[in-house]
């Protein structure tokens, strides 16, 4: 469950659950920087609203550690059509790892695809376009076959 999902069900909170969830995480290259938009949030909605800092939730709120773990796969694509059959091979825990997660571990802000198909293939808009690609409305699945039909397009 999302910290905003929590504040909306456990809390009764709609409006600090909104605002919570309007945070774009690709707008963050390091950790610090979205816990601080979090908190900064939630502390103005509490001046905001001082009746909703004492009022208990209906269930905890659990905050979870994570530990990443890299294993390499099989795949070590140097062609194009070597990426896409890679892609559409590994599993969605490599796209998150790449497209999600790459912004945060190396405090930047573009994924892994688009890096690389910028910095060592020379295709800055089909960079552009995987960068657009929004996370928010699309599963890990529809961000494979979206990359991939933006990879393959460049290939006709």
């Amino acid at each position: 469950m999302t910290f905003a999902h929590w504040c909306l069900s456990a809390c009764n909170e709609p409006v600090l659950a909104e605002q919570l969830a309007s945070v774009d995480v690709r707008e963050f290259t390091a950790i610090e920087g979205l816990r601080r938009r979090m908190v900064g949030i939630v502390n103005e909605f509490v001046q905001q609203h001082p009746q909703s800092g004492a009022k208990p939730a209906h269930e905890p709120f659990y905050f979870c550690a994570a530990s990443i773990v890299v294993l390499p796969t099989q795949f070590a694509p140097d062609t194009l059509p070597g990426f896409v059959d890679g892609l559409r091979q590994v599993s969605v825990h490599s796209i998150h790892h790449h497209f999600i997660e790459a912004r945060l571990r190396l405090h930047r802000m573009s994924n892994d695809f688009s890096n690389w198909l910028e910095q060592e293939v020379g295709l800055s808009q089909a960079a552009e376009s995987i960068e657009r690609i929004d996370i928010y409305t699309s599963t890990l699945e529809g961000v494979r076959q979206q990359i991939a039909t933006i990879v393959e397009q460049t290939l006709n």
